[in-house]
């Protein structure tokens, strides 16, 4: 098997052989806030949660990953809006409904956008409540791995050379989110966030210099993938697991929240 050529098919959403870089931090892709989205308007309208769908996963009958992610997401803007008053995510839902959770979460996933209609349905059902509503889609969850030759060390006229290759393996998530006013009927936020974090692991590859028909020449780089992934069939699994989703996506919440009014004073 031609090592290279594996791992540039192998798909795990995406997967890329890229050289091995360092994760630079969050990356906020647009950030749109209304004028009339301050502090103080959201300290005394609260906020209420509107759950979580993704589209990674097109072929998925499982779009809804609001259990899973509204309560770190509550969690979070609690700790960074100190201010503001953010509902439950089990109140919310029994109050909406699974039916009306449903229909918010599949109208954003397919459009980005809540309707009118739907925000009035809300307002009525919120009133005394929450007069922000937030909803959030994963846009993307990309694995990307690495590859990097590191120095080589040669022991000896005529020893042996040990080529150390570092192998990285990244997660990289994008999360859209989007506040709507039920008061004004109307989005008054949106920002999309990307951020990765990412693992990585040193193997060596050993022969002797002799190899490359100059005592001191390090090995033929092909041939160290072939000895590094032994033409392994998988060859991805020679590199780190990746972090969890979950890793990724908390640190995008942190990211976003300290973006709202009250964290910006």
């Amino acid at each position: 098997m031609n090592v290279r050529r594996a791992l540039r098919i192998a798909r795990v959403g995406c997967v890329l052989l890229l050289p091995l870089i360092v994760s630079c931090g969050a990356t906020v892709k647009s950030l749109d806030t209304d004028p009339s989205f301050t502090a103080k308007a959201f300290a005394d309208g609260g906020l209420a949660l509107l759950g979580c769908t993704t589209v990674v996963m097109p072929g998925s009958d499982d779009l809804d990953l609001s259990d899973r992610y509204s309560p770190p997401l509550r969690q979070v803007i609690k700790e960074k809006q100190r201010g503001v008053e953010v509902a439950e995510w089990k109140n919310t839902r029994q109050t909406l409904g699974d039916e009306k959770i449903q229909e918010c979460l599949k109208a954003f996933h397919d459009t980005g956008m809540l309707e009118p209609a739907t925000l009035q349905g809300l307002k009525g059902s919120l009133a005394g409540e929450a007069r922000y509503v937030l909803v959030h889609r994963i846009e993307s969850d990309q694995l990307k791995f690495h590859l990097e030759e590191e120095q080589s060390n040669v022991e000896g006229e005529m020893g042996s050379v040990t080529t150390g290759y570092l192998l990285g393996t990244e997660r990289v998530i994008a999360i859209a989110f989007s506040i709507y006013d039920l008061e004004d009927g109307k989005r008054v936020c949106h920002a999309t966030i990307e951020d990765a974090k990412g693992e990585r692991h040193e193997v060596g590859v050993s022969a002797s210099s002799t190899i490359g028909g100059i005592a001191g020449t390090t090995m033929d780089v092909n041939k160290d993938l072939d000895k590094i992934f032994n033409d392994d069939e998988n060859p991805l699994s020679k590199f780190p697991s990746p972090p969890e989703q979950e890793e990724v996506v908390k640190r995008i919440y942190a990211k976003f929240a300290a973006r709202l009014p009250a964290a910006m004073q």
